[in-house]
């Protein structure tokens, strides 16, 4: 699915085409159904049904067959959360569950629905298949699985209100479309760290990075007052990383901007890219959030 900027949404408000849903920080997953036995698998293709019994482990009649997309996420909103459930082994995601509680499954979109391909079918017509879809493994027992709420008129500040309720962003729908028409505007916050040191760039066939710089090891003060590397960034342009290259000491303890998701347990900033030199802030500024 295509990422598009904020300002995006201001072209939408008049679209009555369009729906707009709330993106979870989670994991995208498949539920699938047939012949009484309900799995789950991630993008990739790997199965996750042990780690999620509580969604999977339902009775439901074996006539049902279908197919739904929805994104896993953690009670927390956390991504480093929702990894620790969708990304690790059953085992450890049970635990982690005992801990900071089920796991949810927010359905999205369905595909197939009593053996037929809905692929074809504009979304509009897939929504209320879908909420059948939903009740019928409710019914049979799952738990945790919420149906996505739309929004039908976008208005200004749905996008802070949907984001200050734990949201990563939204989802924009067409609804006589289909998913190649959809696109994601996601939340976006920033940093200032302190230059730590670099790592070396991995390069393919082509050298094209041989003898630069790979990604800039940032940190933040902690309350002793010591300065602790968290995290890796990159993103930069090629102009900036030959710059870094060549005076790397000369950068050593100076502040950057980092852009990105969220910040995860350690303190690492989760999809971080790079933005810019902060040359009016103070190294000692930059203190762990």
């Amino acid at each position: 699915m295509k990422a598009k900027p904020i300002s995006v949404l201001q072209d939408i408000e008049n679209d009555s085409d369009l729906v707009v849903g709330k993106k979870y920080n989670g994991y995208s997953e498949l539920l699938v159904v047939r012949d009484g036995i309900v799995r789950l698998f991630n993008r990739s293709g790997s199965e996750q049904t042990e780690n999620v019994p509580h969604i999977t482990k339902i009775k439901v009649s074996n006539n049902v067959d279908l197919v739904i997309a929805g994104e896993g996420y953690a009670p927390s909103g956390r991504l480093e959360d929702a990894k620790s459930i969708f990304g690790s082994y059953p085992d450890h995601a049970l635990r982690v569950q005992q801990e900071k509680g089920l796991a949810l499954f927010s359905p999205v979109n369905i595909t197939r629905w009593n053996g037929e391909d809905l692929t074809h079918i504009p979304f509009g017509e897939r929504r209320d298949v879908l909420t059948q879809a939903v009740l019928t493994l409710i019914i049979a027992g799952a738990k945790n699985l919420f149906q996505e709420v739309l929004y039908y008129r976008w208005k200004k500040g749905l996008f802070d209100k949907i984001v200050s309720e734990g949201g990563e962003g939204v989802v924009v729908k067409s609804l006589k479309g289909s998913e190649k028409d959809w696109f994601k505007v996601k939340r976006v916050h920033t940093w200032d760290c302190v230059i730590m040191g670099f790592t070396k760039a991995e390069y393919g066939k082509t050298g094209k990075f041989a003898g630069l710089i790979g990604a800039i090891r940032y940190g933040f003060y902690d309350s002793d007052g010591r300065l602790v590397e968290v995290g890796k960034c990159s993103g930069m342009i090629d102009e900036q990383r030959a710059a870094f290259s060549a005076a790397q000491e000369s950068f050593i303890g100076r502040v950057i901007e980092i852009r990105g998701q969220e910040l995860g347990n350690r303190g690492a900033i989760v999809f971080p890219r790079f933005v810019r030199i902060r040359d009016d802030k103070l190294s000692t500024e930059c203190l762990m959030p």
